[in-house]
């Protein structure tokens, strides 16, 4: 039982990097294309 608790938690903070991840990536990705439409005018 222990186990399985432990590779859970494991597992919730795996998954909480890759949203944190995600969160990094698709910000990004809206900065630079305000920074492409800003810069085409």
């Amino acid at each position: 039982l222990e186990k399985t608790k432990q590779s859970d938690l494991l597992l919730y903070q795996v998954d909480q990097r890759i949203q944190r991840y995600r969160d990094i990536i698709s910000f990004r990705q809206m900065q630079e294309q305000l920074n492409t439409r800003s810069s085409g005018w």
